[in-house]
């Protein structure tokens, strides 16, 4: 290829004045603006960052749009006092963001005199495919009882057997504990005795959630590992042992 048609001088190698390569403006505002979206999915720093690198992409970076998609893993879940911090939170809340709805319904749920609105967070969150708000909201929908708990294992156990692989369930888990760990836990829930598993071919079928043996171990294709074993089981024997977990969590445990 000759150099004449890249714009570079053959006696020099340089690129001649006026030669440009295509700059960040030749690209349409759409694409910048999914480009920005899917950076502010895997990191607010990450976000902030780019908007820092020029006016084009500080202006796109304001979009709701982008809004919708930042997550707010990196901030703890406490209230902040900073202007520009409470200012983002309260804009991700306002136009749903699924990571603020989550942060406003387990703060809510498990740390306000009333439930309710935390409950109804939780389930905007979940329904926007938020997985630590669906597993939460699942887990609470089981303890409720009634229509409620099918409700919840039908949630929970398509997380298990869907979504979720073993290691990602466990890093859920993790995640959710975490969030438990730095709130004032003011509302437990309980669970009831009666075990959900009904499926005979289960390897757990008739046994009660206080004689569970696995030790919250997750692997894909329907396993439970125990330290010393592995035993095939059934997605709704998995949410027994999970609610255990979680309610254990809750208390300190």
């Amino acid at each position: 290829m000759a150099f004449s048609s890249l714009g570079v001088s053959k006696a020099t190698g340089k690129r001649r004045r006026g030669q440009h390569k295509a700059g960040i403006k030749s690209l349409p505002n759409d694409l910048l603006m999914e480009l920005l979206a899917k950076i502010a999915s895997a990191s607010f720093t990450d976000l902030l960052n780019v908007k820092s690198s020029c006016k084009d992409f500080h202006e796109l970076g304001e979009d709701d749009y982008v809004f919708q998609h930042v997550t707010l893993k990196e901030l703890p879940l406490v209230w902040y006092t900073k202007n520009e911090v409470s200012s983002l939170l309260r804009r991700c809340k306002e136009i749903e963001n699924p990571d603020a709805l989550f942060r406003e319904g387990i703060c809510g749920y498990f740390s306000s005199k009333d439930q309710g609105p935390g409950l109804e967070f939780l389930e905007k969150a979940s329904r926007k495919g938020h997985v630590e708000a669906s597993y939460i909201y699942g887990l609470i929908l089981i303890c409720s009882g009634g229509q409620l708990k099918q409700q919840g294992l039908q949630l929970l156990s398509s997380l298990i057997t869907c979504k979720l692989g073993g290691s990602r369930m466990k890093e859920c888990r993790r995640r959710v504990k975490d969030y438990v760990r730095s709130m004032w836990i003011n509302n437990n829930i309980v669970r009831d005795q009666e075990p959900y598993c009904h499926v005979k071919t289960c390897s757990n079928y008739g046994r009660t959630p206080n004689s569970l043996t696995a030790k919250g171990g997750w692997h894909s294709g329907g396993y439970v590992e125990d330290e010393d074993d592995t035993f095939m089981c059934c997605a709704y024997y998995q949410c027994d042992h999970e609610v255990d977990l979680f309610c254990n969590m809750l208390q300190g445990k």
